[in-house]
């Protein structure tokens, strides 16, 4: 599939040298007995922590979020950002190699994949289907002995769903051999759910040998701790019989007991290889059918210029931790909140191996803790962040550091820096000065977690360009300053 937006090959491993490491990276399916609980990330969870965010604004916006029209530019932009991702993930160019990466050794032409979407009702805000439309591309483009990955074994699936998947663009017409199974049945099976509690879940990933998960940016009440995204997509994976009432094998009876258990153990756990979100709208409404709402002050983290007001983004992890961190994460940039370990919901933390009202049981699945991650980020189909090994090694919560990309910077520096748990919640300062140490440019932010952002769009304090050449960007966190020098082109 080609790429109508270049991603410099510069930040990506040669292709040569990735594909040789990744090959080394993914090991083979290691079972999980029915009663085992797990204590590490999933064999499947190559790369913990690893993350991708891809934002895009150059999409034209569609009356309402549910239309499957639009431009075919737009759905080669959004195809484009899943090939952009994928390869930014692995560190691979050939897309095909990248998507065979995140599999293990044991992938065929006659393996099944499993692709769970969460749509539920006509009202309901999906993942748009040229984004899930570009993930199936990309596996077909696998060259496995005997050829390439056939759309035949790929099977879109969603459970307890009265959807029209018609209407949200989901026809064999966008996906021509797939399977699409709108309203998948579940089943008990004696001991297949680990921990011997006997859930039914879903035929379709009881029937596949691989998972991938695209949920979007939804909320929902407070009783599943506000939050419809990835955990949550799993009722449809899992029945909604503990919907409100609680889950008798869980302990406390809850529903974010139940978020936990079901993506911690059991097929979830041992078939996911990908978390995708897939987000073009989003909402944070009280329930997971409300309608999309503006998500401007995030985009304006990403792309200070624009007005689109819709999120127009890409999230992708082998860790299903990380990736639910980074779409909580989104909303709370939204509204201005922290996004500290301590902020996530109980479920989240719980299956993270944190201390929360939930950690009875040792789920230690993923990443939680930002300062952990390996985080990289494409805005408008230029990389931001490809990942940096010696800005991920001193990321503390004792310690501070900063990077600037790109750099040398054009047209927007993009100022992330790391602060220590006592200095959140507090001001931080940034300042922009010219080789003089004259000041030209000066902004206050608030440090609301680990790994902070400030961008810097290249002009002075009264909004002039600045001369292109050679400036010091300074962070004043108060019990430090940061600094780096950066040049302007």
């Amino acid at each position: 599939m080609k790429c109508p937006g270049k991603i410099s090959r510069r930040s990506f491993l040669k292709t040569g040298a990735s594909a040789t490491a990744a090959s080394t990276l993914v090991p083979a399916i290691v079972g999980l007995s029915s009663k085992e609980v797990p204590a590490s990330p999933s064999p499947l969870n190559i790369w913990p922590g690893r993350v991708v965010l891809n934002y895009e604004n150059r999409i034209n916006p569609h009356p309402t979020c549910n239309q499957t029209g639009g431009t075919l530019s737009d759905e080669t932009t959004m195809m484009a950002m899943i090939d952009n991702s994928i390869r930014l993930l692995t560190g691979i160019q050939d897309v095909g190699e990248a998507w065979k990466a995140i599999f293990p050794a044991t992938l065929s032409v006659t393996s099944r994949i499993a692709i769970k979407i969460n749509i539920l009702t006509d009202t309901t805000i999906p993942p748009h289907p040229f984004l899930v439309k570009g993930i199936v591309e990309g596996l077909k483009l696998m060259s496995l002995p005997g050829g390439n990955f056939p759309a035949n074994r790929i099977y879109i699936y969603d459970g307890n769903a009265s959807a029209d998947w018609a209407n949200k663009g989901f026809t064999s017409t966008n996906f021509p051999d797939v399977n699409l199974v709108p309203s998948d049945s579940q089943t008990t099976r004696t001991g297949d759910d680990a921990g011997a509690r006997n859930r039914p879940y879903s035929n379709t990933l009881y029937n596949c040998d691989f998972l991938i998960n695209i949920p979007t940016l939804r909320g929902h009440s407070t009783y599943a701790e506000s939050y419809t995204m990835g955990f949550k997509s799993h009722y449809g994976t899992y029945p909604t019989d503990f919907h409100s009432t609680g889950d008798p094998f869980a302990d406390p009876s809850s529903c974010p007991a139940y978020l936990r258990d079901i993506n911690c153990v059991g097929p979830v756990y041992n078939k996911t290889v990908l978390t995708a979100f897939c987000s073009i709208y989003g909402h944070y409404g009280s329930s997971p059918s409300a309608s999309a709402n503006s998500f401007l002050i995030y985009a304006q983290t990403k792309d200070p210029a624009t007005a689109d007001t819709r999120p127009n983004t890409v999230i992708m992890s082998t860790d299903p931790v990380t990736a639910e961190f980074h779409g909580v994460k989104v909303r709370k940039l939204q509204f201005n909140q922290t996004y500290n370990v301590s902020d996530m919901p109980n479920y989240l933390r719980a299956s993270a191996g944190k201390t929360s009202s939930l950690s009875a049981s040792p789920y230690n699945i993923g990443i939680i803790d930002e300062a952990d991650m390996d985080y990289r980020e494409i805005i408008n189909g230029v990389i931001t962040n490809s990942g940096s090994e010696k800005f991920s090694s001193s990321a503390s919560k004792e310690k501070a550091a900063m990077q600037v990309n790109p750099n040398p910077v054009s047209p927007n520096a993009y100022i992330d820096f790391l602060a220590p748990q006592n200095s959140h919640q507090k001001q931080a300062v940034v300042e922009i000065s010219d080789i003089k140490g004259q000041i030209i440019w000066r902004k206050e932010v608030s440090i609301l977690g680990i790994n902070n952002r400030v961008v810097w769009t290249g002009v002075n304090s009264r909004g002039k360009r600045a001369v292109p050449g050679r400036y010091v960007v300074s962070v004043n966190l108060g019990t430090k300053i940061l600094s780096n020098t950066i040049t302007l082109i």
